[in-house]
């Protein structure tokens, strides 16, 4: 039950720094000289990042590892578009 835990408290890290990585690149764009090398830099950055810890879960060999690491960054991603889509109204 602990690993279960701490697997998700590992998603829900991964998907914060991952949804406000990508608001940062977001609220950056007009400021950098080449906006499309930087949004596809940052995302590689992005994806590469959460490739490499859901790659570690995975070597784990448990499914639920998986499962919890998942649900955690959707959880994280969920929480933080409905708080973005709540502030603009």
């Amino acid at each position: 039950m602990t690993e279960l835990l701490i697997f998700f408290a590992v998603g829900l890290m991964l998907g914060a720094g991952y949804m406000f990585s990508l608001s940062w690149t977001v609220q950056r764009l007009d400021k950098v000289e080449k906006p499309k090398r930087f949004l596809m830099l940052t995302a590689l950055a992005r994806f590469i990042v959460a490739g490499c810890v859901f790659y570690y879960v995975l070597q784990k060999g448990v499914w639920y590892a998986v499962f919890a690491t998942l649900l955690g960054f959707i959880v994280t991603r969920t929480v933080f578009v409905w708080t973005r889509k709540t502030k603009k109204k």
